[in-house]
């Protein structure tokens, strides 16, 4: 829910349900520890196993919109965040955090607006375990 203004406006959140007796049940709603106006948290999430990986496209730690991965961790039946993941080249108006697969502990991330070859030819990033910065020698361009 980007447009989720619980903690400021815009700032987003994310809802988990689990499959209990064939039935859908909340679980908990997933927001930012430290979140600011237009984050857009929730515009991409994944899930695998006891992790969950959270899009906030619009975060500004490396610049206007830059983007980020938030991941969160199960702990004693509820999710906590535990990282942060960012673009090893992240700038302004990348949107770091569009698209995400997490699997087995790997972690794929589009950003669409990044700028590597040219204005707005986008990037995917890959990385292994699924926490700390992006490898500079492992992103993905243009595909």
């Amino acid at each position: 829910s980007v447009y989720d203004d619980d903690l400021a406006e815009n700032a987003g959140s994310a809802y988990v349900y689990e499959l209990l007796n064939e039935q859908w049940v909340f679980k908990q709603k997933l927001k930012l520890d430290s979140p600011d106006v237009d984050d857009f948290f929730g515009i991409s999430v994944s899930i695998s196993s006891n992790l969950i990986a959270v899009g906030a496209v619009n975060d500004d730690d490396l610049g206007l919109n830059s983007g980020s991965v938030i991941l969160f961790k199960k702990n004693n039946n509820e999710w906590e965040q535990f990282y942060k993941v960012s673009a090893f080249d992240g700038s302004d108006y990348d949107l770091f955090g569009n698209d995400i697969d997490l699997n087995s502990r790997k972690l794929v991330v589009g950003s669409f607006h990044d700028d590597n070859f040219y204005n707005n030819s986008g990037s995917v990033y890959y990385k292994n375990n699924a926490s700390g910065a992006m490898n500079s020698q492992n992103p993905f361009n243009n595909i």
